[in-house]
């Protein structure tokens, strides 16, 4: 699994936030993902007169599940971002299985109508530890994995909320 995050530049108060961040993911969930990083740009707003941050990892994300498509049976996508809508045709139309996994509420129409898990209508089944609860954002897909392995013969047929897992 690639877990794609921007890095503010080291005068940026959120910094030292995402690379405890960053550490916290590598030292956790490092067997289970590669962390790829990018550095935040900061682009001035004349209009607005301050910068507005970009991450623009898109087109990485997109040219590497090309790239890696001939190797993959089924990508999932932890994003609610209708910007991954062509890469989820193009892999569907080479016969690969995709899924998005998101929260309901930032989820984009567009993405409603393909496959897709809201991770907040089953946050009681994602482990912490040895606890049963709300998993953190940013740690979603690891644990979502990790947790759907482990109790997958019992989740088969069962719903959340009356709708399909």
């Amino acid at each position: 699994m690639n877990y794609y995050i921007v890095v503010p530049r080291e005068s940026d108060p959120s910094y030292k936030n995402s690379m405890d961040h960053i550490e916290h993911l590598k030292s956790r969930y490092g067997d289970l993902m590669t962390i790829k990083t990018k550095t935040l740009k900061y682009i001035w707003d004349n209009e607005n007169k301050k910068y507005v941050k970009k991450g623009n990892v898109d087109g990485e994300i997109m040219l590497e599940a090309m790239a890696l498509s001939d190797n993959l049976d089924v990508v999932a996508i932890m994003s609610g971002d209708s910007d991954y809508k062509i890469l989820a045709e193009t892999l569907m139309s080479k016969g690969k299985k995709i899924f998005f996994v998101g929260y309901e509420n930032t989820m984009a129409w567009e993405l409603r109508q393909l496959q897709h898990i809201y991770l907040n209508r089953f946050s009681q089944y994602i482990l912490v530890g040895q606890n049963i609860t709300k998993a953190p954002a940013e740690a979603g897909v690891p644990l979502l994995l990790k947790s759907l392995y482990s109790i997958v013969n019992n989740m088969s047929n069962q719903t959340v909320d009356n709708t399909p897992l």
